[in-house]
């Protein structure tokens, strides 16, 4: 199992909606290609 969150980003998820300082889910190359799709998208 993947690990929990702390209670300090618990609570802030809650405040504030979201949360920061997690480990990126995609790479650069990742990240290009989605940008690519939705231009493609778009048009």
């Amino acid at each position: 199992m993947g690990k929990r969150l702390s209670e300090e980003q618990r609570k802030s998820c809650e405040e504030n909606g979201y949360l920061t300082g997690l480990p990126p889910v995609f790479d650069a190359a990742g990240v290009r290609g989605l940008n690519n799709g939705l231009s493609e998208l778009i048009r």
